[in-house]
C-alpha cells in the first residue's frame, strides 16, 4: 500500500467523495489518537523524505489524492481505483515519450468512467471497444512513423543540397565516402566484414558505436543500408551512410535501441577487413 501511496497523485483522477455517512469519533473517546497521530507524523515524515524534490504544487496534489483514497469507506475499492488510475497515467507518459502525442486526460476520465459504471459489460463490448482502440493506436502509429519518416528526407534532402558530394543510390540510400579504399577488395552482399563505427541519430546524439574496438559483421545479419553501404567502398575506406527508415529498422523500429519507427539513421564506417580470417589454432 505504501508503494501505491507514493504514486498517489494519479488517484484523484478516478477516486470520488469521501464517505459521507461515517460519523468521526471524538478525540476524548478513541483511545487510539496518539497512536493515529505518531502514525501520521512518522508516515508523513517518511514521504517527505522521499518527495523532497517536489513543489508545493506537487506536494499539494499528492496531499489531496492521499487523503482522497485513505478516507474511503472501502478501501479495497479505493486501493483498487487508484492503482488503475496510475496503472492508465503511465501508460499515458509513455505513450507521449513515444512520440504519440498527449492523450485527453478529460475525455480519458469520463469515458472510462461511463464505461466503468454500465450496469454490466460482456464480451462483446470488451472486444468492440479494444477493436477500436487498437484501430486509432494503428492510425496514431502510422502518423508518427510518417512524420518520423518525413523528418529524416527532409534532413537528408538538406545535407545533399549543401554538399555535392553525397550521393544516393537507387534504393534511396544515401552516402559519402571519405575514402574508396582497395578497389579490388570489395565486400559481397554475402561476406564477413571487420569495421568500427559509430551510428547517430539525425540530431547528432550517438546510439551505438564500437569505440576503438572493431567488430565482425556478418553483412548478411545487418539492416538492408548497412550491407548496401559496405559494398560501396573496399578494404581500408571509410563511408558515412545516411540509411532511411525502409533501409534500416522499417515502420516497427528498434525500442531497444531507442530507434524510431522509419527512423533515418546515420552511420561512420571504416571498413577495417574482409573476410577475415579464422585465428590460428593454438599449437
Amino acid at each position: 500500500m505504501k508503494k501505491l501511496l507514493l504514486g498517489a497523485a494519479a488517484a484523484l483522477l478516478v477516486i470520488g467523495a469521501s464517505c459521507s455517512d461515517k460519523q468521526s469519533t471524538p478525540a476524548n473517546e478513541n483511545s487510539n489518537d496518539s497512536l493515529s497521530i505518531v502514525y501520521g507524523q512518522m508516515e508523513g515524515a517518511n514521504a517527505a523524505y522521499r518527495a523532497s524534490s517536489y513543489t508545493p504544487e506537487q506536494k499539494r496534489m499528492y496531499m489531496d489524492a492521499f487523503a482522497r483514497t485513505l478516507s474511503q469507506c472501502d478501501s479495497a475499492a479505493a486501493a483498487a481505483g487508484a492503482q488503475m488510475a496510475i496503472s492508465l497515467l503511465t501508460s499515458m507518459q509513455e505513450a507521449e515519450q513515444a512520440g504519440f502525442g498527449t492523450l485527453n486526460r478529460d475525455l480519458v476520465i469520463s469515458n472510462f468512467r461511463e464505461y466503468f459504471m454500465m450496469d454490466s459489460v460482456n464480451f462483446d463490448v470488451l472486444s468492440k471497444t479494444r477493436d477500436a482502440f487498437r484501430g486509432q493506436l494503428m492510425n496514431a502509429r502510422d502518423r508518427m512513423s510518417r512524420a518520423v519518416a518525413d523528418q529524416g528526407a527532409a534532413y537528408v534532402d538538406s545535407v545533399k543540397a549543401a554538399d555535392p558530394a553525397v550521393a544516393t543510390t537507387a534504393s534511396g540510400l544515401s552516402y559519402k565516402i571519405e575514402n574508396a579504399g582497395d578497389e579490388n577488395a570489395k565486400p559481397a552482399a554475402t561476406s564477413t566484414v571487420r569495421v568500427k563505427y559509430t551510428g547517430y541519430h539525425t540530431n547528432g546524439t550517438v546510439f551505438d558505436t564500437s569505440g576503438d574496438n572493431t567488430v565482425d559483421f556478418s553483412l548478411q545479419q545487418v539492416i538492408p543500408g548497412f550491407t548496401e553501404g559496405l559494398q560501396l567502398i573496399g578494404k581500408g575506406g571509410k563511408i558515412r551512410l545516411y540509411i532511411p527508415g525502409q533501409l534500416g529498422y522499417g515502420p516497427q523500429g528498434n525500442p531497444q535501441g531507442g530507434i524510431e519507427p522509419n527512423e533515418t539513421l546515420i552511420f561512420d564506417i571504416d571498413l577495417v577487413d574482409i573476410d577475415p580470417a579464422a585465428a590460428p589454432a593454438a599449437q
